[in-house]
């Protein structure tokens, strides 16, 4: 999240570093290594570099979208499938699943 420093006709906006920064570069890779293995992650990172977002803010998408699946698996206590989260991009009428053409598979 960016910071913004404010003083008289100066306004400057900062990349906020004060963070785990092996969480971070672990999550990144994380991230970049899920395009090539997972259809949906391809998929949305293209989606974001098509929106004209740089690689690395592309990757930091992807990877906050997998914090909060990791985050789910952990809370439920269950093993992440693939099947079960492309179920639920179609059943919540994601643009993502329609992007991969799922939406009339299932």
């Amino acid at each position: 999240m960016p910071v913004t420093e404010k003083s008289g006709r100066l306004d400057v906006k900062k990349f906020r570093r004060s963070c785990r920064k092996g969480f971070r570069n672990t999550m990144h890779l994380f991230a970049f290594q899920s395009t090539m293995h997972s259809a949906w992650a391809r998929a949305f990172y293209d989606n974001c570099k098509a929106r004209g977002q740089s690689h690395n803010l592309a990757l930091r998408n992807l990877a906050a979208k997998w914090i909060k699946i990791i985050w789910r698996m952990w809370r439920d206590g269950k093993p992440y499938d693939e099947q079960v989260y492309v179920a639920s991009l179609i059943k919540h009428g994601s643009p993502l699943a329609a992007e991969l053409g799922l939406s009339e598979k299932m």
